[in-house]
């Protein structure tokens, strides 16, 4: 090891892909004899109980990402890690901003998780509207970016211009014995009557994973066979989401439970995962169905899904905003047979102790050849 410091900057551990992917290169980081500390803007979320007690938390207790930069200069400047690595795009450009002067010193690495000219497609607002521009002027200056997909990378070189030589792509880590260990615990949610097959999905409920289609494709499976359907996750679309199910008269075999900090146990119970999204990166909970061996349905969006279930081979994958298409899938794949041990041997390919070392690498902690990740 060259240092045996690194630091892991994001907003929060709220709950979502992001904060799930710093978790556990957190605790693999710590089980290599790394001290790592975890910086956010504001120390709270539902993660921050999973974090292993070794992970030192700097707390800089701001409200917004761009007003951590003094406090994120002032760390660096302490604890002059061996690297940085930052997550999503207002703490990327933090993390530059604050590391301006430290090159040379400590490595800045920041990681993207999404697709980012298809998220400005959509904004939510004006910071996402602006997002792509701050990306070609600031991460230029890093000392690598991570993809977690070919696709996502594709997007960064060449639709952001960012030169490729910066971008290493590398899958999101899979703590896959906790998941497995986890799965077998009881749900904390009631999974409805046993009598028909039961369909999940998780996500941040917002326009980004597209459920308002996934509830008219399900109206549609309903129509044809009894299921039941559980969506995980919170956001700003739910009131929007629950009217719609009232329109599509789905209350009796639809529920929202929530975020759940244990959707493996639901996961495990189902009978497929389905992924409705209109764009992603590399989606975990998609992955994480698949670590389990879970049968899987997805869209065939921009980046991730394709990728991750080897062009079809894993699972069936659909056109985005076709809920006929997505319908049919479902139904499909609730009569097929399916092989778990094929599912669950791909997933080894996303295992967190095989990840953290591409990461390492590419951090520059790690000796050896900086290794290219692959999805494959």
């Amino acid at each position: 090891m060259k240092a045996r410091r690194v630091g892991i900057f994001l907003p929060s551990l709220r709950g979502g892909g992001a904060e799930r992917v710093a978790v556990n290169l957190a605790g693999e980081f710590v089980r290599r004899g790394l001290e790592v500390d975890l910086i956010l803007a504001q120390a709270e979320g539902p993660y921050l109980e999973r974090l292993p007690p070794e992970v030192r938390v700097e707390d800089l207790a701001v409200r917004r990402v761009m007003q951590a930069i003094p406090g994120l200069t002032r760390y660096l400047h302490r604890r002059r890690p061996a690297a940085v690595l930052s997550t999503l795009g207002n703490a990327n450009i933090a993390l530059i901003l604050a590391g301006r002067r430290l090159r040379g010193t400590t490595r800045l690495v920041l990681r993207e998780p999404n697709t980012v000219t298809r998220a400005a497609a959509h904004p939510r607002g004006l910071r996402e509207r602006l997002l792509p521009w701050f990306i070609r002027r600031y991460y230029p200056r890093a000392d690598a970016i991570i993809a977690n997909s070919l696709g996502s990378a594709r997007d960064l070189t060449q639709r952001l211009a960012i030169p490729e030589p910066l971008v290493h792509v590398i899958s999101n880590p899979l703590d896959l014995a906790a998941i497995r260990r986890q799965a077998e615990d009881e749900p904390a949610i009631d999974l409805g009557p046993r009598d028909s097959p039961l369909v999940v999905a998780a996500g941040r409920l917002t326009h980004q994973k597209g459920f308002a289609d996934l509830l008219r494709a399900f109206a549609l499976l309903r129509a044809r066979r009894p299921a039941r359907l559980i969506i995980l996750g919170e956001g700003e679309e739910r009131e929007s989401l629950m009217r719609l199910v009232e329109h599509l008269a789905l209350a009796s075999s639809v529920s929202f439970p929530g975020f759940s900090v244990n959707p493996w146990a639901v996961m495990a119970r189902s009978s497929l995962f389905v992924l409705s999204s209109l764009w992603e990166g590399q989606p975990n909970a998609l992955m994480e169905a698949v670590a389990l061996g879970v049968p899987v349905v997805a869209t065939d969006c921009e980046a991730g899904p394709r990728e991750v279930l080897l062009d079809g081979a894993l699972g069936g994958l659909v056109p985005v905003g076709q809920p006929e298409r997505l319908a049919r899938a479902m139904e499909e794949s609730l009569v097929q047979r399916h092989d778990p041990a094929l599912l669950k041997r791909r997933a080894e390919e996303f295992a967190v102790e095989r990840i953290g070392a591409q990461y390492l690498r590419v951090m520059g902690v790690l000796e050896g050849d900086e290794e290219r990740g692959s999805p494959r």
